[in-house]
């Protein structure tokens, strides 16, 4: 093998290493979009006794589980399936017919928090709320 075969073995070496290495900064640039911070608005209110029982603004992550931030800013209990039962301490009575409900945006959703997906600007309504 002469010096510009080596030379050239080399070069191709460098190229290789640039591109695989260019390959793996974009994968993990991509995966970091994905952990974006964003504001979102949670209120609790319990409207059988027409009282709030808290408003408060969180930073979370772009698709984060409702439920997630619920757990870890409020004392919450969940049922198997993913029905919440208490939050802070104000529980639904099945016999008075009384049940946690959230919305998002004005809109209800039918849906556990356990499966929705946050998104910027979301705001957050659970009530506990009397059905007849």
């Amino acid at each position: 093998m002469n010096k510009e075969q080596t030379k050239m073995k080399k070069h191709i070496l460098t190229y290789l290493i640039l591109i695989v290495m260019s390959i793996f900064l974009v994968a993990c640039n991509s995966d970091s979009s994905s952990e974006e911070e964003i504001q979102i608005k949670i209120t609790l209110y319990d409207e059988v006794n027409d009282s709030t029982i808290a408003s408060d603004e969180f930073d979370a992550k772009d698709g984060q589980i409702l439920q997630e931030v619920l757990e870890a800013n409020y004392e919450v209990e969940v049922q198997q399936g993913g029905f919440i039962t208490s939050i802070e301490g104000h529980q639904q009575n099945e016999a008075d017919s009384i049940f946690w409900v959230y919305e998002v945006n004005g809109e209800e959703v039918h849906e556990a928090a356990s499966n929705y997906e946050l998104q910027e600007n979301d705001d957050v309504l659970f009530k506990l709320m009397q059905f007849e």
